[in-house]
């Protein structure tokens, strides 16, 4: 369980939310969010692997010695992704063999989402991503996604993106239609910025804080 607020009254439980989808504009703090979630898995998850990709090549360099993967490019975030699926897909092989479902945790950290997901990047890198998201809960493997914008992010927070990432955080936005893309209503591009957000649970409920 991570506290979203100081007073600790608004907590987002990752075992119910698999995967996390995190937008906001620079200043809101997006990226510090997704750095606070990070530093309360290692706290609380010794046991868990961490692959990170980081395309600002600065944001998460303290966590670089906590993680099994780093990447801030192409080709770092390709090979995060194979690792990724390839621990999942052996993690299928042995439950249907073996029968087990109790797995330590993987969690996959991806910022600034759009930044790498350029025309000719997305065609390799997004069908990689959204297996993961698609398949991975069952394997143990998590998703913390954060786009500085997400209508921008062309064809990357599709529907399908969003279905299986019904846990989502908005910080403030540009816009009302932006809202809309990350938590299907109105209301994020009126927060204050500098952490004032909006979580909305995968059962639809809205907390602010």
């Amino acid at each position: 369980v991570v506290y979203l607020d100081s007073a600790g009254r608004v907590p987002l439980d990752l075992s119910t939310a698999p995967h996390v989808l995190i937008a906001g504009t620079t200043g809101s703090g997006k990226s510090e969010c997704v750095r606070l979630l990070f530093t309360r898995l290692l706290q609380q998850r010794p046991d868990a692997t961490f692959c990170v990709i980081d395309p600002k090549k600065i944001d998460y360099i303290a966590f670089r010695p906590a993680c099994e993967v780093y990447g801030d490019d192409f080709t770092g975030a390709w090979y995060a992704l194979q690792y990724a699926t390839a621990i999942m897909n052996r993690r299928y092989e042995i439950m249907q063999e073996q029968g087990l479902r109790a797995w330590s945790p993987l969690f996959l950290v991806w910022d600034e989402l759009a930044s790498l997901l350029d025309t000719e990047a997305k065609k390799h890198l997004l069908p990689v991503l959204n297996n993961l998201l698609r398949l991975g809960r069952a394997a143990g493997v998590h998703c913390i996604l954060a786009t500085q914008n997400p209508l921008s992010s062309d064809g990357i927070i599709s529907s399908q993106t969003k279905a299986n990432c019904p846990t989502r955080i908005a910080f403030r936005v540009a816009q009302a239609v932006n809202s809309r893309v990350i938590i299907d209503r109105n209301g994020a591009e009126q927060l204050r910025g500098r952490g004032d957000g909006i979580l909305l649970r995968s059962d639809g409920t809205l907390e602010r804080f």
